[in-house]
């Protein structure tokens, strides 16, 4: 009998001690002989109720759009009461639209800050692969670039909290609040055929002043420059399909016709600098002339903006 007592305690220890190797998010490697040291107690504490968060996106005028099906999936970026990685979460897209608690277990930490990004693409942006050896501040999304020119981004949300443990006690969830991080630029020009003709290849380029972010979603890096290939309308306008670039103080728009320069403006007709802004549409229509000036209008997100020619 006392043989039989001595088995069942053994394998219940085992069966304690794989569950702790198998839910821990330590970026700690252990091994089982050493967590085999350890009290019941302790064992116990280890396997405390994993941390819940929820994510829920927001437009730039604070609607919840998370069920819009605006994020396409997302990414948590796990690090421990140290700052340091221990885990990173794909969250598919089906998962957000449901309301979906994510279960985060993680071991040996206090808290932990989750840094999320929804919308992150492998062909888009460059994504860190972390490690142990990393902490939160290597966290940096940045746009893939080539010869000089950015892709462009991807519909991006970002959002960051901190969970400390006595949450994982009560059961509570966490919520994590996803907010648009890019804004959308819409390009036209007026009376430009009559002079240029509508045939040749027609680009926008727009540099703007940073191309990426740091893991607490400012921006950060260096100057960046956007290609937007151009048609004419119906209407006889010189329009650009309405792309995600990511938000700059400063922009200068430059015209092409055949790569040749037709004009460059910094500034709207009110001599204000061009710039984007997260979360918004910035429709800047340009009437062409000898000093080009560029009419901005601010639209909601994905408006389909007309363009009237006056005369």
């Amino acid at each position: 009998m006392k043989s039989k007592k001595l088995t069942n305690r053994f394998f219940a220890v085992f069966a304690a001690v794989t569950f702790v190797l198998f839910t821990s998010c330590s970026s700690d490697s252990e091994s089982a002989g050493n967590l085999s040291g350890l009290s019941n107690n302790e064992i116990d504490e280890i396997a405390e109720a994993p941390f819940s968060v929820v994510l829920k996106a927001f437009d730039a005028q604070g609607a919840d759009v998370t069920t819009g099906g605006d994020v396409e999936g997302a990414t948590l970026f796990v690090f421990n009461d140290q700052n340091d990685f221990v885990k990173q979460i794909s969250v598919p897209k089906a998962s957000l639209l449901n309301r979906q608690a994510i279960q985060i277990s993680c071991a040996h930490t206090n808290k932990i800050t989750v840094v999320a990004w929804g919308g992150l693409t492998s062909d888009k942006e460059d994504v860190p692969s972390l490690n142990e050896a990393n902490v939160i501040s290597d966290l940096q999304i940045q746009l893939k670039q080539n010869n000089g020119i950015a892709q462009i981004p991807g519909d991006l949300f970002y959002g960051q909290t901190v969970i400390s443990r006595s949450s994982t006690k009560s059961g509570a969830q966490q919520e994590i609040k996803l907010e648009r991080k890019v804004s959308s630029l819409s390009l036209a020009t007026k009376n430009l055929a009559k002079k240029f003709g509508t045939d040749g290849v027609y680009q926008y380029k727009v540099r703007a002043i940073n191309d990426g972010f740091d893991y607490q979603g400012n921006l950060i890096g260096e100057e960046v420059e956007y290609i937007f290939s151009a048609s004419f309308d119906e209407k006889g306008n010189l329009v650009a399909d309405t792309q995600p670039v990511l938000p700059s103080s400063k922009l200068v728009v430059e015209l092409y016709k055949d790569n040749e320069l037709i004009f460059s403006v910094s500034n709207d007709k009110k001599g204000e600098i061009l710039s984007t802004k997260a979360g918004k549409q910035m429709n800047y229509i340009f009437n062409y002339s000898t000093k080009t000036k560029a009419e901005l209008v601010v639209t909601p997100w994905n408006t389909v903006v007309q363009y009237v020619t006056v005369g």
